[in-house]
């Protein structure tokens, strides 16, 4: 079986699930007919300070821009979901993935 991998940004929760739901996908579940979803939502940046937390010190991070997450495709309707998807996904693909699908 082959599989179609896509990193997705939006600019929030709400569109993220907007745009699955139009193609059949439910950001509630984790998979379903032909698909598996990886919500991993905002990704943490460092800022570059340093602080302590309980005794250690350790870098500061912030939220960074957009809500993310990780989907894979197959079966029939892959191509059309992974076109309606195209608005979403983030190409080149990270080349440091915060989270990868298993091989």
């Amino acid at each position: 079986m082959s599989y179609t991998d896509l990193y997705l940004r939006a600019a929030d929760q709400a569109t993220l699930a907007a745009v699955l739901s139009a193609a059949g996908i439910e950001i509630a579940a984790d998979c379903g007919d032909g698909w598996a979803l990886d919500v991993i939502g905002a990704i943490l940046k460092p800022t570059g300070d340093l602080i302590v937390i309980d005794g250690r010190t350790v870098s500061a991070l912030v939220p960074g821009s957009g809500w993310h997450a990780n989907l894979r495709l197959w079966g029939a309707q892959a191509e059309a979901r992974a076109t309606a998807m195209a608005g979403l996904t983030i190409d080149p693909p990270p080349a440091t993935a915060e989270r990868i699908w298993a091989q």
